[in-house]
Order: structure tokens, then C-alpha cells, then sequence
């Protein structure tokens, strides 16, 4: 896909030059000299992911949402959240869910809607994430983790009414989760 560097004669934001000033496997560092639509010069620091991602929301049999407790890094504190990762090269989006579903909660299959996809840091991040609802969930034997780095806490199993009293409580604030959550209420999948 070929990048836009925009055009300020239809009110964008455009890109007068880019340098690359950082990578790491996962993602691209740029800083970009632009010209806003007033014709004002500025710089924004950009992000370019090396792929794109999934994020699903998994309900068990008896209509409970299943998620982790991980710890993130870059918030320094554990975070209540849906299953996500990258997707890897030659995967599909639906082979990078299910294999995200096996590494981090132990699902050997699950049937899948799509639900779109989101742009959920687009005023830095060039980044998008494909969303699932995924349910008739088979479990695997064993209850162990394969997640990369061993990040993930616990597997929590929570009715919707409990959702609910966790997001009032301030206890689920991760936007992929809540993005998610808010879209199966919308399709009526909750």
C-alpha cells in the first residue's frame, strides 16, 4: 500500500519530508516535517506498526466474556483486557485471532464474527486492528499459557453485569476492550 502524504488544498495535514529515526521488530519511529492547511509549518512524530493486529472478545457457554490480567510495561501495572496481538507475515487476520485465542487463554477452536476494524492510536499510530467476537469455544486440556514473556496473570471469566460494575470502577480502561465491548452491544451479540 502506498503512503499519502496528504494535501493542504483539501484541508489535510501534508508531509513535506519524513526521516526515519527509529525500528524495533515491531515497529517504524518517523519524524515528519509538515504544512498544515492554514500554511503553518510544523513537525509530528509518527508511528508505522511492522504489521497489523487482532483483538477478540471470547464468551464462553455460559455467557461469560473472557479475558486476562497482563502486565503492561509501558503503564508499569496490570491491565484487564481482551486477548490481542500482531498478526504474523502470510497470516489472515482470523489466523492470527485464533492463534492469539490459543496462546493466551488455551482455545484450541471458536467459531469468529468479524466486527470490522479499528485505528485505535490514530493522532500518533498508523496502526490498524481487526475486531472478533468469537464464541462455541473448545478449550484445550491443559491450562497453561503460551503467551510470549509469561505477561499474562490470570484468565478472568466475567458476566456482563460484572463488565459493567469493572468499567464504573475504573477497573477495565483498556481502549481495545472497551472499543470491542461497545461493538458487540451495537451487532446485539451481548
Amino acid at each position: 500500500m502506498e503512503f499519502y502524504n496528504g494535501d493542504i488544498s483539501n484541508g489535510e495535514i501534508e508531509i513535506q519530508s519524513t526521516e526515519k529515526k527509529y525500528g524495533t521488530p515491531y515497529f517504524d519511529f518517523y519524524q515528519d516535517k509538515v504544512i498544515f492547511p492554514n500554511e503553518q509549518k510544523g513537525e509530528y512524530t509518527r508511528i508505522e506498526p511492522r504489521s497489523e493486529g487482532v483483538a477478540i472478545l471470547p464468551i464462553n457457554s455460559d455467557g461469560q466474556i473472557v479475558l486476562i490480567r497482563s502486565f503492561r510495561h509501558a503503564i508499569r501495572s496490570f491491565s484487564i483486557e481482551v486477548p490481542r496481538g500482531f498478526m504474523n507475515k502470510a497470516e489472515s487476520p482470523a489466523q492470527a485471532a485464533m492463534r492469539e485465542l490459543k496462546e493466551e487463554i488455551n482455545v484450541s477452536a471458536a467459531d469468529f464474527i468479524y466486527m470490522g476494524s479499528t485505528h485505535p492510536e490514530n493522532s500518533i499510530m498508523n496502526s490498524q486492528v481487526h475486531q472478533y467476537f468469537a464464541h462455541n469455544i473448545i478449550w484445550n486440556s491443559s491450562n497453561e499459557n503460551h503467551s510470549d514473556g509469561g505477561a499474562i496473570d490470570t484468565t478472568l471469566f466475567i458476566t456482563k453485569e460484572d463488565f459493567n460494575k469493572m468499567i464504573l470502577n475504573h477497573e477495565i480502561n483498556d481502549a481495545y476492550t472497551l472499543g470491542l465491548y461497545a461493538k458487540a452491544i451495537a451487532f446485539g451479540y451481548l
